[in-house]
């Protein structure tokens, strides 16, 4: 008589478990295997930092630079840049930065902080990012002859 379970192989006269005797013997198994998984799943987030590399970054300073320039006429131009860090003092790779002149009758500045001089005077530049600022002056003494 066959063990309760079991299926006799007419073949070769070995018995064969029947499919739920099967799932009960895989389920340690399936546990190691899940237990694995959700440990090597902690390793990485630890070693990726648990966060998200390419969220925002908090701006910690701008600075623009030349931070002083002279223009002596009308027309000439002068290109800013503005090297904007995270609060680390590590430099963030293309921030979005937004230029401004403080008297746009002296010089104006675009949106690639190229100064362009309009008028005798003085100007700050400034630009921004984050919430934070760096500045230049800048003047222009046309002379006319």
């Amino acid at each position: 008589m066959n063990p309760v379970g079991s299926v006799r192989n007419p073949q070769d006269s070995s018995s064969v478990q029947s499919s739920r005797a099967g799932a009960a013997a895989s389920r340690p198994v399936m546990r190691v295997l899940l237990a694995a998984s959700i440990v090597l799943a902690g390793l990485w987030i630890a070693a990726c930092g648990g966060s998200d590399s390419t969220g925002p970054v908090e701006v910690g300073s701008v600075t623009v630079g030349p931070a002083v320039s002279a223009f002596t006429s009308l027309g000439q131009t002068a290109q800013l840049n503005a090297v904007v860090a995270d609060v680390n003092g590590q430099t963030i790779s293309n921030p979005d930065v937004t230029w401004s002149s403080s008297n746009t009758a002296v010089a104006t500045v675009n949106a690639s902080g190229l100064v362009s001089a309009t008028g005798n005077g003085s100007a700050i530049i400034t630009a921004s990012s984050g919430g934070k600022s760096g500045t230049a002056d800048v003047s222009v003494a046309h002379v006319v002859a």
